[in-house]
């Protein structure tokens, strides 16, 4: 048991520099009593062996045991041992002075003295077995100091009424003085009056502060029957209310980061507070949540805020824990129609447990889909005629192949009944009818004929009666002047087509030209559709059965140069290279040259012939020798062949093609 240094007793002393008061309190000696020595008011001094290496004043006021004025005046020091002076015990004085290297009795940490020599009363006990005591009467002849070695009374002993004054007054048995008569305290109000000790210790027989928490008041409201001291607390359980806990000064003080268990259903936060942890009730204490958590709208502390749609802080809607923020189980309502998909609020629907998205289909029926505006927990079927797949269409909810046609159903490979060449074929259409690719021999006409569906509609019948007419030429075009016959089939020398212009000339008919039969060379004939000629005035005359243009071969024994022509006997020429001059008729020295400019400009054993080397690219035109020296190439030269437009006359392989540099050389030679 702590000692309590605000109360002493015979056995418990003050510490150095307090003295014991008449009510056994421990107070601040302001009168300054020497060490060993009792005080002049009749107060010791404890925590102090009685007796020093000074001798005792003469004019101390007290010694121990009875003094002078009686039996009535004797008092006793416990903590002092027996000890006589050299010359024997004094006659007048019971205080004995104690040497200060007296050994010390272990019962009363009083130092014993030791000297060999000294005479001791022969009423006292040995030395080793002292124990403090008070007798009960003076002996006969003066004041003796006795000592008794029995134990204290186990219960409250009571001396005769008038027997003290004060608590000084009383033996170490009976310690205080209730009602003048020595006693040891038995209820509480035997301490009633005494300040600061309203309690009796019933084991000890003292008044002392506290032995139940009745005793103490305001915030030091807690007994420690320890120390019967009143105090804070004494245990956890003494300091009311959350995050609180009982310190070693026996002070109530707050509980701080730390969980406080089975008062604070969540933790102490840095201030004491009692918050709720993660996952738990926002409600322990208001918008109480602890560090780093919130309050969320699912009214549990959270990591966050957790306000977003299909987000939620509960483990009962995202599958995970309490007090973490997470995405809402797929499927959950948030809104008409709507459902959290991926911690997103969207249109869907919620069918056999499974959220699908607005348009999706269903795996075992392609005419049925998610349509949440329809149905948000079913499928629902598409409009009739909808593709389902490549050839098949929807029809009553189901797929099938076929084509709807005229708001009904029409199966595959079905023909329309008011046209033979329209069918139903998925694989091109599934709404519409297209044409009936195998229908090529449908019977038609009074011949016995077949005719082929085109385009959904049935084609001219291959046997059908017709008009033919005379083609007396055979060159497939008939005479429209004659009459014509019908039949079946063309009979022989007659055809379905019209018409010849010369039903005598195998060579005309429409769409042919030649120049004038008659004379007229500068007049084109030309067989039209209708089955007659018509003429073409040419502006430079007609050859080949086609006008002349200005660039092609000219006039027999006329050379074209540029816009020049000259006689074949003269030629013509450029004065300057690249003809960057006009042409002149006649052959000269100028760079280039032209004699011809087509096979009728020279001999019968000649030919024009176009010769150039590389890097005069104009070269000339002339006629030489038809030996085959006219086409050739040689080193650096090459020599074509000048034609005629209107009657080639070039080698397999080539044709008659105008020359590049035609605004120079009217002429065609063959390429």
């Amino acid at each position: 048991m702590e000692r309590d240094w605000n109360f002493c007793s015979y056995e418990d002393k003050c510490r150095t520099g307090y003295r014991c008061t008449d009510d056994w309190k421990c107070v601040l000696d302001v009168d300054g009593g020497a060490d060993g020595l009792v005080a002049a008011d009749g107060n010791r001094t404890t925590d102090q062996a009685i007796g020093t290496d000074s001798p005792a004043a003469p004019d101390a006021g007290s010694a121990i045991g009875r003094d002078a004025a009686g039996p009535d005046a004797v008092s006793s020091t416990p903590d002092a041992a027996l000890s006589t002076g050299p010359d024997g015990p004094e006659p007048d004085a019971a205080r004995l002075i104690a040497s200060p290297d007296a050994p010390v009795d272990t019962r009363t940490d009083s130092p014993v003295d030791a000297a060999p020599d000294a005479p001791v009363d022969a009423d006292a006990p040995a030395p080793d077995t002292l124990a403090p005591s008070v007798p009960d009467a003076p002996a006969p002849g003066g004041p003796v100091d006795a000592r008794s070695t029995d134990a204290p009374p186990t219960g409250p002993t009571v001396d005769a009424a008038g027997t003290c004054s004060t608590d000084r007054d009383c033996s170490p048995q009976s310690l205080l003085c209730l009602g003048n008569r020595c006693a040891r305290c038995g209820v509480d109000n035997d301490c009633t009056g005494r300040t600061g000790t309203p309690a009796c210790n019933i084991t000890s027989g003292l008044c002392v502060a506290c032995t139940a928490n009745k005793h103490c008041t305001g915030a030091a409201g807690t007994c420690d029957t320890a120390t019967n001291q009143c105090v804070g607390c004494v245990t956890r359980s003494d300091c009311a209310g959350a995050c609180l806990t009982c310190s070693s000064g026996g002070v109530c003080t707050a509980v701080k980061n730390q969980d406080d268990p089975g008062v604070c259903s969540g933790t102490c936060d840095s201030t004491g507070a009692c918050k709720s942890k993660q996952g738990q009730s926002c409600q322990t204490v208001a918008a109480g949540c602890a560090a780093g958590t919130t309050c969320s709208p699912d009214g549990v502390c959270c990591n966050s805020t957790c306000d977003q749609a299909c987000h939620s802080c509960l483990g009962s809607k995202t599958g995970g824990v309490d007090g973490t923020c997470a995405n809402e189980t797929n499927g959950t309502v948030c809104g008409t129609g709507q459902y959290c998909n991926a911690g997103t609020c969207g249109g869907g629907c919620l069918i056999g447990g499974t959220l699908y998205a607005s348009g999706a289909v269903s795996s075992t029926n392609s005419c049925q889909t998610c349509q949440p505006s329809v149905s948000p927990t079913s499928w629902s079927p598409l409009g009739n005629g909808v593709g389902c797949g490549s050839g098949q269409i929807c029809s009553g909810g189901n797929c099938q192949t076929g084509c709807w046609i005229g708001g009904s159903l029409v199966g595959s490979g079905a023909t329309n009944s008011t046209n033979i060449c329209q069918v139903c074929s998925p694989t091109k259409s599934t709404s519409a009818w297209v044409n009936n690719d195998s229908a090529t021999a449908i019977p038609c006409g009074s011949c016995g004929g077949t005719a082929t569906c085109s385009n959904m509609a049935l084609g001219s019948c291959s046997k059908d009666v017709a008009s033919y007419y005379v083609d007396a030429d055979g060159d497939g075009y008939g005479n429209p002047a004659l009459q014509t016959v019908s039949a079946c089939s063309a009979p022989a020398s007659y055809t379905k087509t019209c018409c010849d212009c010369d039903d005598s000339d195998r060579t005309i008919y429409p769409g042919t030209a030649r120049c004038d039969p008659y004379g007229d060379v500068n007049a084109l004939t030309t067989c039209s559709n209708s089955g007659s000629f018509v003429s073409t005035t040419c502006a430079n005359g007609c050859a080949g059965a086609e006008c002349r243009t200005f660039t092609t071969v000219s006039n027999p024994n006329y050379v074209t140069c540029g816009n020049l022509q000259c006689p074949t006997s003269q030629g013509c020429s450029f004065p300057s290279a690249w003809a960057t001059s006009a042409p002149v008729c006649g052959t000269n020295t100028a760079n280039y040259n032209a004699a011809c400019d087509g096979p009728n400009d020279c001999a019968a054993d000649q030919v024009c012939c176009h010769s150039y080397s590389g890097g005069d690219r104009q070269g000339s035109t002339t006629c030489v020798a038809n030996d085959g020296s006219c086409p050739r190439s040689e080193m650096g030269y090459v020599y074509e062949v000048v034609c005629d437009p209107s009657q080639p006359v070039c080698a397999v392989g080539t044709t008659c093609q105008m020359l590049p540099s035609g605004i120079i050389f009217s002429a065609y030679v063959c390429r």
